[in-house]
């Protein structure tokens, strides 16, 4: 009884961390993407699962949080190059943020889960609601190693004591001919990481719309 006790948990665990309930959202709770702070980010209750559990209810450290911001401006990105290929110029821009955003560590290897539900981006008049799963790794490894699964990472880093985005890590790997850690080391990049996409705009329920 205690095992299925605890499986039972984790499931509620996992299906509120990636954004699935049974409630509907309040249309009162969104945020547009391009105006988030600190507050819309909280540590996550995935910590246990990946040997973090008694970290649940602390802050994010300041270098995780800028790292989740990052992340999120990357699913902005990606949402971007799919609407060039949709031909849709403003392709998720009415997308919002709904509640919290998760940030949760996965190990001892600085790999962390970011989850997150936003509105459908089709538009605010359908109040279906997406839930997205992505990760960053606070450091590269083997920048130059390229593979068909790494092509559609985004590379960030710190220069001039700012983080942010560098770009896409196929445009940056041709490039620089193959020879990213050099290319952008030579150009005043540190603390390089990456972030990547697992799974983004997958259906998770429906949102209450306001009241007319």
């Amino acid at each position: 009884m205690a095992q299925d006790n605890i499986g039972e948990v984790a499931g509620d665990i996992i299906r509120n961390e990636m954004g699935v309930r049974d409630d509907e959202r309040k249309a009162s709770s969104l945020r547009p993407i391009t105006k988030l702070d600190d507050g819309d980010f909280r540590r996550g209750s995935l910590g246990f699962l990946f040997g973090g559990g008694g970290e649940r209810g602390k802050p994010l450290e300041s270098s995780v949080l800028d790292r989740g911001k990052l992340t999120v401006e990357v699913y902005r990105e990606i949402l971007g190059k799919q609407g060039e290929i949709l031909d849709k110029p403003d392709y998720g821009d009415h997308a919002k943020i709904v509640g919290q955003i998760s940030v949760s560590g996965t190990g001892p290897e600085g790999r962390y889960l970011v989850n997150f539900t936003t509105t459908n981006v089709n538009g605010e008049d359908d109040w279906r609601a997406s839930v997205n799963t992505m990760l960053f790794d606070e450091a590269s490894k083997d920048l130059d190693r390229s593979y068909p699964a790494r092509e559609d990472n985004w590379i960030y880093g710190e220069k001039d004591g700012k983080l942010s985005l560098i770009g896409n890590y196929k445009e940056q790997f041709e490039r620089s001919g193959g020879k990213i850690a050099g290319t952008l080391a030579q150009e005043g990049w540190k603390n390089l990481g990456e972030v990547w996409a697992a799974d983004i705009d997958r259906f998770g329920g429906f949102i209450t719309p306001p009241e007319k």
